[in-house]
């Protein structure tokens, strides 16, 4: 099999976790913020996507404070597929890869509906 042939190598996931977790805060940060969805259906959710419905139900039921969130991200991250990993972290590079932090545009599109 030739080099052009052969399947390319997916991204080590631990690289994956540094800028996944800055679009995950973000969204996590956003969604305990919001009012509960109502209608969603979760059985028609993929797993990933009820986990984290489930972890910000549990974590706006407890009234904890955002700084209890950075302790939750790498346990979350650890549980998610590496698709959903892989999404998020290039969500985060499409907007700034060079920042720590959630860049605005980064934001302003995890707002929009």
């Amino acid at each position: 099999m030739s080099c052009s042939q052969k399947k390319p190598a997916p991204l080590h996931v631990q690289f994956l976790y540094g800028p996944a977790e800055i679009a995950l805060k973000k969204i996590l940060s956003l969604r305990i913020e919001s009012p509960p969805l109502l209608g969603l259906s979760p059985e028609k959710s993929s797993e990933d996507a009820r986990k984290l419905l489930d972890f910000c139900n549990t974590f706006r039921r407890g009234r904890s404070q955002e700084a209890c969130l950075d302790l939750y991200l790498g346990n979350i991250l650890v549980d998610l597929s590496y698709d959903t990993v892989l999404m998020l972290a290039l969500m985060t590079w499409h907007f700034d890869a060079s920042s720590s932090e959630a860049s605005p545009s980064l934001i302003n599109f995890l707002r929009s509906p």
